[in-house]
C-alpha cells in the first residue's frame, strides 16, 4: 500500500526524472521493506521539497493494547519510520505529526535500541508545539477560520435550523467545546487562540439538529488542554 501510493506521487529527482519505486528497478527478490523504500525515494528528490502530515501516529498503539507481540511490532514499524525521517528531513519542508504523545518517550527510545537511532538533544527529535502560541491555531479551527472556510456548510445549516448564520454560530459554540493550548494560557493570557476540533466541526455540519438536541442551552466553556498531552 506504502509503495503504491509513493507510486501515485511521481516524485522527480535533482535532475527532474521521475524516482523508481517498483519492484523491477529494486530487484523482485529481494524488494526493499517500507522504511528503505522511503528513504531511497525521499533521499533522491531536492532538499525542502516535501512535506508529511502524520494524523495521529498512536492509533495503532492504542488500538493494540494487550496484545504484546503486536505492539511491539507496530513500535517496531513505527520507530523505523522516526529513523528514516530523521535521516531524511533535510528534503521535508516541514513534517506534522498528532498524536497522544504518551508513546513519544518510548517510541523514541525503541528506535535509539533497535535502529542505532542515537538522539544528541532535545532539537533532534520531536519538538512539541501544541504548547506554542505561534502554533496555536494550526491545532484546530479558529472561529474566524470557520466563518470563513465553512461559508457553504453554515449556510446549508442556517436554512436547517431556519436562523441567521450569525446563529448558526452561537449555536455551534453550544454544541462544540472550544480548546486553548498554550501553557501560559493559565494565566488568562488575552492572545489565546481558541481552537474547535475539526472532528467537532464536522460532526455538527453533518447534523446540527442532531447536535443541538443533546446539548444545552448555554455555551460550553473553553476547555484548556494541560502541558504535555498531546504533541
Amino acid at each position: 500500500m506504502f509503495e503504491a501510493q509513493l507510486q501515485k506521487l511521481q516524485l522527480r529527482d535533482q535532475e527532474g526524472r521521475l524516482v523508481e519505486t517498483d519492484d523491477e528497478f529494486y530487484g523482485a527478490d529481494t524488494p526493499p521493506d517500507s522504511a528503505d523504500l522511503a528513504q531511497d525515494i525521499f533521499s533522491a528528490v531536492p532538499e525542502c521539497s516535501l512535506v508529511l502530515l502524520i494524523d495521529n501516529l498512536s492509533a495503532p498503539l492504542e488500538a493494540s493494547r494487550g496484545i504484546p507481540e503486536l505492539q511491539k511490532a507496530i513500535f517496531c514499524t513505527i520507530s523505523q519510520f522516526l529513523c528514516m525521517m530523521r535521516v531524511c528531513h533535510p528534503h521535508f519542508r516541514f513534517i506534522l505529526v498528532t498524536g497522544n504523545n504518551i508513546y513519544e518517550k518510548y517510541l523514541l527510545e525503541y528506535a535509539a535500541a533497535q535502529h542505532k537511532f542515537f538522539i544528541r538533544d532535545d532539537t533532534d527529535c520531536l519538538l512539541q508545539i501544541s504548547q506554542e502560541k505561534c502554533w496555536q491555531s494550526v491545532l484546530g479551527f479558529t472561529l474566524s477560520e470557520v466563518q470563513e472556510y465553512f461559508s457553504a456548510e453554515l449556510e446549508l445549516s442556517a436554512r436547517a435550523l431556519e436562523c441567521s448564520k450569525e446563529e448558526v454560530m452561537t449555536q455551534l459554540m453550544r454544541c462544540c467545546p472550544r480548546y486553548e493550548f498554550a501553557e501560559n494560557n493559565l494565566h488568562q493570557d488575552l492572545s489565546a487562540q481558541h481552537v474547535f476540533s475539526p472532528e467537532d466541526i464536522l460532526r455538527f455540519f453533518a447534523d446540527p439538529r442532531a447536535c443541538l438536541k443533546q446539548t444545552g442551552q448555554s455555551v460550553l466553556p473553553v476547555k484548556k488542554v494541560q502541558y504535555y498531552r498531546y504533541y
